[in-house]
C-alpha cells in the first residue's frame, strides 16, 4: 500500500514511479474481489482509498448502488485525507 500511496502523490512525475510487484498487487486484487462476492461494499471503499486505487472506490460504490456507499466513501475520503 506504502508503495502505491507515494505513486500516488507522485503521479504527476513519471521520473519517481516505483515499481509494484505484481504479486502484491494480485493480493490486493483478490481482496477486492473477495469483498465484492461477499458484498461487502464498505469494506473494498476502505481498502481502495488506503491503495489509492479510485477505480475500485468507482466500481463498489456502483456495484453498490446506494447513496449510503457515496456518503460513506465521502466521509472515509475526508478522514483518510485529513490524516
Amino acid at each position: 500500500m506504502k508503495l502505491r500511496q507515494t505513486n500516488f502523490e507522485n503521479r504527476h512525475k513519471a521520473d519517481e514511479k516505483i515499481q509494484i510487484d505484481v504479486r502484491m498487487e494480485a493480493i490486493v486484487t483478490r481482496m477486492f474481489e473477495y469483498c465484492f462476492e461477499e458484498r461487502e461494499f464498505k469494506q473494498a471503499i476502505g481498502i481502495a482509498l488506503e491503495t489509492r486505487r479510485e477505480d475500485m472506490v468507482t466500481e463498489a460504490i456502483t456495484r453498490g448502488g446506494d447513496a449510503e456507499l457515496l456518503n460513506y466513501a465521502f466521509s472515509l475520503a475526508y478522514s483518510v485525507i485529513g490524516n
